[in-house]
């Protein structure tokens, strides 16, 4: 595959790419400062999709639903359609609060978000509607706790949070339980449900410095009872010094890429 560059205005700094997804087997959706873009790959062509600059995105392509949180003029969520860029709601964020993670539902009915209130909350998109506030374990500041990172189930029926104290929690989406905890070698920078919806795959960040074993960069998780799993097989450069902050799974589930911020992806085969 060729690679080819997205190059944004980059004028007062409204060109710096925050995040992106494929639209369809051509297009991209790229999220700026400034606003969503169409970029195809192939061509080079960048075209606008909405007048939003965004903090985070997330894409649900079945449903043909978009999701971004806002920072300015205030911290709010807008669900966008696919087809034409329509805003299709505007949802507030968590009280004027720092918004840090965002997923649409695999069904695209709900729209869940965490922020610095240390509350996932989960909202019904067609009325607009929070139907579950799920508060994060305590930490000793505001600072902690709070849901830095979520997934959905393949299913729908939970969803996975990880926070800065290095916890990754797992909730019923239905009824708000909290199904099990559990620690994690450091904080997770992504995570995200292999396709079976059997384990959780959370890609780690130890905060600076340096570490000789790739493997520490990755957890793999038992969806069912919270265990940490054998780690895959690697091959390659077994020393790194940045975070990892993308995770994904192939569709059959056999591998598992994850993405750091210096070097291209890694493909890893799951056991």
């Amino acid at each position: 595959m060729t690679e080819t560059p997205l190059t944004l205005d980059h004028r007062l700094g409204l060109g710096r790419l925050r995040a992106a997804a494929w639209l369809d087997e051509q297009t991209v959706l790229a999220a700026t400062q400034a606003a969503l873009w169409r970029w195809e790959p192939a061509t080079g062509a960048v075209t606008p999709f909405a007048q939003l600059g965004a903090e985070l995105l997330t894409v649900n392509r079945a449903a043909g639903l978009a999701a971004v949180a806002l920072d300015c003029p205030q911290r709010e969520l807008v669900v966008i359609a696919l087809a034409d860029g329509r805003e299709v709601c505007r949802l507030p964020g968590h009280g004027g609060g720092i918004i840090y993670s965002l997923a649409l539902s695999p069904d695209g009915r709900l729209l869940a978000s965490g922020g610095s209130d240390r509350m996932l909350r989960i909202r019904e998109i067609a009325a607009g509607a929070e139907i579950l506030a799920l508060e994060q374990p305590g930490g000793f500041s505001l600072m902690h706790g709070n849901p830095d990172v979520v997934a959905w189930s393949p299913d729908g029926g939970r969803i996975a949070t990880a926070d800065n104290e290095k916890r990754l929690s797992l909730w019923d989406a239905a009824t708000g339980a909290l199904v099990f905890q559990t620690r994690l070698p450091y904080c997770a920078g992504a995570l995200a449900f292999a396709p079976d919806g059997r384990q959780i795959a959370a890609v780690l960040t130890f905060g600076g410095g340096s570490v000789s074993d790739m493997l520490r960069f990755l957890a793999l998780v038992d969806a069912r009872t919270g265990d940490l799993l054998p780690q895959p097989e690697t091959s390659g450069p077994t020393y790194y010094s940045e975070d990892m902050h993308a995770v994904a799974y192939s569709p059959d589930g056999r591998f598992c890429a994850i993405g750091s911020e210096n070097r291209l992806p890694r493909r890893l085969e799951n056991p």
